[in-house]
């Protein structure tokens, strides 16, 4: 389509006050979608019958009106919408339990855990000192060690 001409902006005047046969409608749609001149001047024609569109006067009335029109099933259909929605988060442990087991498999994969079981290992016999309770034990051995062999000491 070219820019302009008065037969163009009489299209598309008659498709926004919806006055085109569908099949004509769905056409000029693709070509909404499709070509971004052609959207500017559909953009154009409508600011051109801006003052000939109705306009929507109260539009929380509007909305109420159009929700309560809805037939029940329609609205036990969006109740069920929000009830799979609350449903769904109490899944979200098990998708919790899903990533923690993703992230340990990648980390064993990777070596990460032999990596800090040797660097633990490393760290204690560093540290390795005779605790206190290993020095009670050795001194309660040598005392009952010293009770079974009665032969003097010199």
């Amino acid at each position: 389509m070219s820019k302009g001409g008065h037969r163009e902006n009489a299209l598309w005047s008659d498709y926004i006050l919806g006055k085109l046969p569908p099949e004509k409608e769905q056409k000029l749609e693709n070509l909404l979608i499709e070509d971004e001149e052609t959207f500017q001047m559909y953009l154009h024609e409508m600011e051109e019958l801006k003052g000939k569109l109705p306009t929507l006067g109260n539009q929380e009335l509007f909305t109420h009106s159009i929700i309560s029109a809805l037939p029940s099933s329609k609205k036990r259909g969006v109740e069920q919408a929000v009830k799979s929605k609350v449903s769904s988060s109490r899944n979200l442990p098990f998708y919790h339990y899903l990533i923690a087991a993703s992230i340990t498999l990648l980390l064993m994969g990777s070596g990460f855990f032999d990596l800090l079981s040797i660097e633990a290992g490393q760290s204690m016999d560093r540290n390795r000192t005779v605790s206190i309770s290993d020095k009670w034990m050795n001194v309660t051995s040598k005392w009952m060690d010293s009770l079974r062999d009665p032969s003097p000491k010199k």
